[in-house]
């Protein structure tokens, strides 16, 4: 079953052509890498998927909610951890008891209950990842989409997110994933490469050979 589904998606500012009809589906229960260098288009396309976008020309439908993880930190630092929740679940209309519910189980699924308290400006960033994932999580989306979620955390962070990201796959969750990470493109069902706002589906092989990889270096890193 199809998650979302891009079909010939343009964007352009004045006479400059960011995207150029990208075509593009992520089946329920799969998780789709896409990459590219910084600049390339990567960030543009998932923002219109998420809807904070309008795309010049194409159409994108959806098979239910999105949730979608920005590449900056984009809750509110003075909030405490359940506070963010509280507010972003509440923002897709869970109130009263649901909306509790919905709050206390996504932090015990990101293992979030030790933080409620705190204040989410002074969380490490491996930390904010995790609430952002969470909020993006709060209201049960379908579909999730990631610009760069996995970038600047540790290592053992960067596992964890993974095993929760793959968990929600096998949910059925439909998930398009940014990221700048060569070893992270064996964990993907399917890759797209985006160079200059044009998408090409490539196998995990030609992908570390478009970017030039060698021995772990991020793609668009010299």
């Amino acid at each position: 079953m199809i998650g979302i589904c891009l079909d010939r998606v343009s964007k352009k500012y004045g006479s400059q052509t960011v995207l150029h009809e990208v075509s593009l589906q992520v089946d329920r229960g799969e998780i789709y890498g896409l990459l590219g260098a910084n600049g390339s288009g990567k960030s543009t396309l998932l923002r219109i998927a998420a809807g904070g976008l309008r795309a010049t020309s194409g159409n994108i439908s959806t098979a239910g909610s999105t949730g979608y993880v920005a590449q900056k930190f984009s809750l509110y630092d003075d909030l405490s951890v359940e506070e963010n929740l509280a507010f972003w679940v509440r923002c897709h209309g869970f109130w009263g008891v649901r909306s509790r519910a919905h709050v206390e189980e996504v932090m015990a699924r990101l293992d979030l209950v030790q933080f409620r308290k705190q204040r989410a400006g002074t969380l490490s960033h491996g930390w904010k990842q995790r609430l952002a994932l969470a909020a993006a999580l709060g209201h049960r989306p379908s579909i999730l989409l990631l610009d760069e979620a996995t970038s600047g955390i540790d290592p053992e962070a960067r596992r964890q997110l993974w095993l929760i990201l793959q968990e929600c796959a096998q949910s059925g969750m439909a998930i398009l994933l940014a990221t700048h990470h060569m070893d992270e493109v064996e964990r993907f069902q399917r890759i797209g490469y985006v160079r200059e706002g044009k998408l090409t589906g490539v196998s995990p092989a030609e992908a570390r050979a478009l970017v030039g990889y060698g021995g772990g270096v991020a793609c668009g890193e010299k």
